[in-house]
């Protein structure tokens, strides 16, 4: 009954942009690159559709997805479907919950990392503006990114913290103001420091270490998503102080109620204003800045998109 009710709360919606997107999308605008973007995306979901609806995209007709954003709906339902029978198995074994959760969870990384080293996969997805005009084509965001078996780790993560908390409330143990402020202290560090490692991978001067991708390759996404678990945790046991009394305000209690439907809708908005420009325009910012300030005032980094 779980998954059911998972499956209709996520699956009404999406069936109503998946329609969108096969039938009304490609009406509602033109230009140059209409065809080769709106148009594709189109007829992906006019073909596929059925695929989405069975949550099966990110593995079955992946250059062929419907709503390029769909994949993660997929991974998040098939976690969901294996976290809810591991969560069965927990409750039924308690004796062997730690066992169970940390062998599956070794499995996970393993997995990660074996695939990782033997495909010779980047240690990450690496979007670039050449891979952000055919991503689905890109080996490591198909084969890696998308999958199932990579984001598992991360999500039993969140259940291990779920574990972690429900025994804190049922129990006499209590953590002190002092603990939680080192946790807090080593999550945001560890949250820190993993993204700019990945910066590493962007360097031209780096070459492929597959020992080194495949390190972090399986453990970046565990480690963030321990951190996470970790504020929430806090958060959750009364010690999230102001960041808590935020984040659970009515406000963001709405826009937790609309985010999903944005999720949903917002690829749709950037493809049609992309789409439908007539003319070329240009990526600026400081990162593309002309240190010979050769760059006009019009065209301040001489990088044309289109």
């Amino acid at each position: 009954m779980i998954v059911i009710q998972r499956y209709i709360r996520l699956s009404v919606v999406y069936a109503v942009a998946v329609a969108f997107g096969a039938t009304w999308y490609i009406h509602m605008s033109e230009g140059p690159m209409w065809n080769s973007v709106v148009g594709t995306e189109a007829q992906n979901c006019r073909r596929n559709w059925w695929i989405n609806l069975l949550y099966l995209n990110n593995y079955y007709k992946v250059e062929e997805m419907c709503m390029p954003q769909s994949w993660y709906l997929a991974a998040d339902f098939q976690c969901h479907v294996v976290a809810t029978l591991l969560v069965v198995v927990v409750w039924k074994h308690p004796r062997y919950a730690k066992a169970v959760l940390a062998g599956v969870l070794f499995a996970s990384v393993l997995t990660s990392f074996i695939q990782t080293y033997v495909e010779g996969l980047n240690p990450l997805f690496l979007l670039y503006p050449q891979t952000g005009k055919q991503v689905f084509k890109d080996k490591t965001f198909q084969r890696a990114h998308i999958t199932f078996h990579r984001n598992f780790g991360a999500y039993l993560i969140g259940v291990i913290f779920g574990y972690i908390y429900h025994n804190t409330t049922h129990t006499s143990v209590k953590w002190t103001k002092v603990g939680h402020c080192v946790m807090w202290l080593v999550a945001i560090t560890a949250l820190v420091f993993t993204h700019l490692i990945s910066t590493v991978f962007y360097q031209p001067s780096y070459k492929h270490n597959s020992l080194i991708a495949s390190l972090y390759g399986c453990s970046y996404s565990i480690i963030i998503a321990a951190a996470i678990g970790t504020i929430l945790t806090s958060c959750a046991l009364g010690h999230g102080g102001i960041i808590n009394r935020i984040a659970s305000s009515k406000p963001f209690q709405i826009l937790g109620r609309l985010y999903y439907c944005m999720y949903l809708i917002h690829f749709y908005v950037i493809a049609v204003q992309i789409s439908s420009k007539k003319e070329p325009f240009d990526i600026s910012g400081p990162w593309l800045e002309d240190e010979t300030a050769s760059s006009t005032e019009e065209n301040p980094t001489n990088f044309p998109l289109c």
